[in-house]
């Protein structure tokens, strides 16, 4: 931990600075290696150019025009719409505070001032200077002005009040109060600052000449001895906050469409976009075109934003854009580019079949922060577990080689073949729900599409022959649809390895996860990497990848040996006959992924968090310390999406809720198996009791699992 403090104006700004240079990485993929500028700019409309020498500046709710020249060690507040001409010297602050009554007050103050100590006492500094200094420099002094010397400067009238027509044009007032007054004998009203200046009231036409700017210093000296001014403890008080706040809102507002306007190169596309939208939509801001920005990245945000605007704004065709930001993730991996292309070549055997089979994955934690586009900006953290069920690797994959040159699939546990002689044929992969779109896209992955292919081909029939034969693929995944397992992706790399192996692609387990990654988002389905990595690799392990893309997958084995003891005892797995196709979940918690959802993004990195408890009492063997983490798991997820707890999983774990010591639906949630952690052997007896004897529906069920201890497996005949 370190601290960080916030005590004084310049403080404000460096230790701002420090916070956001905190974790400077120069390896962060896209902008986030470049460190910040010690300038900061919030809700504010600033047409001063500023450079690297004007550093340590905060400009907040404040419309600084083209005619100001700022220099640095600078706070700027409040400042509203004006035409001035102002030169502010260096180290000098101005706040204007709207009052009530339609007035403001101009509060002027050295970047270092302390603000505390009686008026005269040399110590006490105003504008950097002992406060007694400013006085003199304008031939005035606290006495002539009304002000006690030996009052503490907190409660001192030292900033002046004016009204609204007063302000407008009170810009060579305003320099009189901050600029540095210039030696005798040099020309203009501030050569006249120091010379006395006779009492008396100031006439209406010198305090209207003084206001006007045409005025000389004892104008401006008569207009602040005479004029009403306000101590700061005073301001506080009379304050018209309302004012201020429409002000912000407005200059906000304005920020927010300038900063859109150049999205390529603010940092607006990492704000949170939701908030924004919704602004958009109800201040009816301009949006930026899509062709406003050209990296992927920002792509996919600035489409998703438009997409939500135009939603708020009921649109017609608002989901056109949401497709677009889906498929420009998708591009990101499958584009040309994206990965090597295939060359497959046979060599099988006529009679040899190729067997490929995985285990299903149980997600302990961390799952999301796997997920497209998570993972690119922030890397992914997940522990999970790779299990047999019923004693055998459900996904199973087969394949031969015939032939005629042609392609046929089937589904052993769907019943259902069909057989693929075009290339339009193996593109229809992304009809989601279709029987055979997995092997479609993993042939396609494989090279036997033109798009992915070394070789490219005039038809399929022809690639074939090159091959050396026609494909026959037998696929069984003896899971329920909706399990949560990952069984769609699991399927998709127990294919992808199958097709390595017959094609002698020579990818690695590593890329076959990564091509599996690819082949989700060419299915439209999206989803994360730990499903696959998850089935392909054997037992426990903790799975993390850095930000960026392509993503690469590192993984730390743990220690199975207490999961192996209360797996089937302790550790109960339960399939609900409960289903949601994880898709709905995926697209809707990806969705705040693209906007930069505040409550979205903590969530998940909550999540993520809660991996590195669990990959920690696995190495420590604790088991009350397990259940406590998937108790997390499944509460941070049920927050992350309302639907991950539908009423009738709610009312199953209340009726076994006294005997756990934790429990979550795997996966997605909202249905499909779910894991259960059990306080000890009676409690889980007592589980098993009560849902055998009174089961939620006609197929849910205890299923026996074992830790696999190979992962996927493929091997020939």
């Amino acid at each position: 931990g370190q601290f960080y403090h916030f005590g004084t104006s310049r403080e404000l700004v460096d230790t701002t600075l420090r916070l956001q240079n905190a974790h400077l990485d120069q390896r962060r993929f896209g902008r986030g290696g470049h460190e910040h500028p010690a300038a900061f700019l919030q809700n504010a409309d600033v047409g001063v150019g500023l450079h690297a020498g004007n550093h340590t500046v905060w400009i907040e709710n404040a419309v600084l025009p083209p005619t100001w020249s700022v220099r640095h060690s600078h706070v700027l507040t409040g400042i509203p719409a004006n035409d001035w001409s102002l030169r502010l010297p260096a180290g000098v602050c101005l706040d204007a505070v709207p009052l009530t009554g339609g007035r403001w007050a101009l509060r002027f103050y050295g970047i270092d001032d302390a603000f505390r100590g009686p008026l005269g006492d040399p110590g006490t500094r105003w504008l950097g200077q002992a406060a007694s200094a400013w006085f003199r420099g304008r031939g005035l002094d606290p006495d002539g002005c009304g002000l006690d010397t030996a009052v503490d400067l907190q409660q001192s009238a030292l900033f002046p009040v004016l009204s609204d027509d007063e302000m407008a044009s009170a810009g060579a007032y305003v320099q009189w109060l901050i600029g540095e007054p210039e030696a005798p004998g040099a020309s203009g009203d501030a050569a006249l600052i120091n010379r006395p200046v006779s009492g008396g009231r100031a006439s209406g036409a010198a305090a209207t000449a003084a206001t006007a700017g045409q005025g000389d210093g004892h104008a401006w000296a008569r207009r602040y001895r005479e004029g009403a001014r306000l101590s700061a403890s005073a301001l506080a008080q009379e304050a018209d906050l309302v004012r201020r706040g429409r002000q912000r809102a407005a200059l906000r507002s304005r920020a927010l469409e300038r900063l859109a306007g150049s999205a390529g190169v603010s940092v607006f596309l990492r704000t949170d976009l939701a908030v924004a939208a919704a602004e958009f939509a109800r201040k009816g801001l301009s949006l930026p075109a899509p062709e406003s920005v050209a990296a992927p990245l920002d792509q996919l945000h600035l489409r998703m934003f438009r997409a939500m605007v135009r939603r708020h704004r009921g649109e017609a065709d608002w989901a056109a854009d949401e497709r677009a930001a889906f498929e420009t993730l998708r591009q990101l991996f499958v584009a040309p580019g994206a990965m090597t292309r295939s060359a497959p070549r046979r060599q099988l055997l006529a009679d040899q079949i190729i067997w490929g089979r995985s285990p299903v994955r149980l997600d302990l934690a961390g799952g999301w922060t796997d997920t497209p586009p998570y993972c690119l900006v922030h890397g992914g953290r997940v522990v999970n577990l790779a299990v047999e069920l019923n004693g055998q690797p459900p996904i199973q994959v087969f394949a031969r080689c015939c032939d005629e040159p042609h392609v046929v699939v089937r589904s052993i546990d769907l019943g259902q073949e069909e057989r693929l002689e075009t290339y339009e044929d193996l593109r229809r992969y992304a009809e989601v729900g279709a029987a055979f779109s997995i092997p479609r896209a993993a042939l396609a992955l494989a090279g036997f599409l033109p798009e992915f292919a070394a070789q490219p081909d005039d038809s399929l029939r022809r690639a074939l022959e090159r091959f050396g034969g026609g494909i026959e693929l037998s696929l069984l995944a003896a899971v329920p649809k909706g399990s949560g397992l990952g069984t769609s992706s699991i399927l998709a790399a127990t294919v992808l390895g199958t097709l390595n192996d017959l094609c002698c692609l020579g990818w690695s387990r590593d890329e076959v996860i990564r091509r599996t990654l690819c082949l989700e988002q060419m299915l439209t389905t999206g989803g994360g990497w730990q499903d696959q990595a998850g089935g392909i690799l054997a037992s426990a392990k903790l799975l993390e990848s850095a930000p960026g893309s392509p993503q690469v997958i590192q993984s730390r084995w743990l220690p199975d040996a207490m999961l192996r003891q209360q797996s089937n005892h302790g550790l109960l797995l339960y399939y609900t006959g409960i289903t949601r196709l994880a898709k709905d979940i995926l697209q809707d918690v990806v969705r705040g992924m693209f906007l930069n959802a505040a409550g979205t993004l903590q969530r998940v990195g909550r999540i993520g968090e809660n991996a590195l408890r669990a990959a920690d009492v696995l190495q420590r063997q604790d088991y009350a310390g397990l259940g406590a983490v998937v108790r997390r798991s499944w509460e941070l997820n049920c927050a992350l999406d309302a639907g991950t707890n539908p009423p009738a999983i709610a009312a199953l774990l209340a009726r076994v809720e006294p005997w756990l010591l934790g429990a979550k639906l795997l996966g997605a949630g909202g249905g499909g198996f779910l894991l259960m952690v059990a306080a000890d052997d009676e409690a889980a007896w007592r589980i098993r009791q009560e849902l055998t004897a009174h089961p939620p529906n006609a197929v849910a069920r205890f299923v026996d699992m074992g830790i696999s201890e190979h992962g996927l497996q493929v091997t020939r005949s």
